[in-house]
């Protein structure tokens, strides 16, 4: 009898830290979520795949294993308005978030924005940190709004700086090569942008 009160009193103790435990990681997963900005949580379970007339459902859910985290690898999602394109990117996100990964979302042009002001207010390297590190980074709307020869050059270090590094989903309602519009019609920066973009990439088009 005193063998088997030992026994649970063991168990419960056993159940205690998984409790513990368990609240820990809800509370870590809850402030990576928050601390991504994305807004709104998206989940591929309420994505629409038959809206789009075309959609690669198998590579939309292949990646939603997040094994290209893994393999620092970027994700291009392009295709015009309203099919999709930020939800599949919030989606990863989501995901990355729950399985302990660094995360943040952020459009292209609060991107530019915000690095031109820190560029102004001498703080450039502070706030290029904060685009850099995240090992999982969403970059929505790119192509939405032409940047200048300032927003382009400091994009292209948030890209540079990434590559290799860590896994960048971008989001597009312009085809490749379209992207010279995005960049102020400068070749150079965006063949250099697009080198290091596309060498470790998947591109999904919808």
């Amino acid at each position: 009898q005193l063998a088997l009160k030992e026994l649970s009193n063991l168990e419960f103790l056993e159940e205690t830290i998984k409790a513990e435990v368990n609240e820990k990681e809800a509370r870590a997963q809850q402030r990576r979520i928050n601390n991504s900005r994305m807004g709104i949580i998206k989940n591929l379970e309420d994505f629409k795949f038959h809206h789009p007339s075309k959609i690669d459902v198998e590579k939309v859910r292949y990646h939603n294993r997040l094994g290209f985290i893994e393999r620092r690898q970027n994700i291009i999602i392009i295709g015009t308005v309203g099919l999709g394109k930020t939800h599949i990117a919030k989606s990863y996100l989501h995901q990355a978030c729950l399985a302990g990964y660094t995360c943040l979302f952020v459009t292209a042009a609060e991107i530019t924005e915000q690095l031109s002001a820190a560029q102004k207010n001498q703080n450039l390297e502070k706030a290029m940190k904060k685009y850099i590190k995240p090992q999982c980074l969403v970059i929505d709307e790119l192509g939405f709004i032409p940047m200048n020869k300032q927003a382009c050059d400091l994009f292209f270090q948030v890209i540079s700086r990434r590559h290799e590094n860590n896994s960048t989903i971008i989001t597009s309602n312009r085809t490749y090569n379209q992207w010279g519009q995005i960049f102020n019609n400068d070749s150079i920066v965006t063949s250099a942008i697009l080198d290091r973009v596309l060498e470790n990439s998947d591109t999904m088009v919808i």
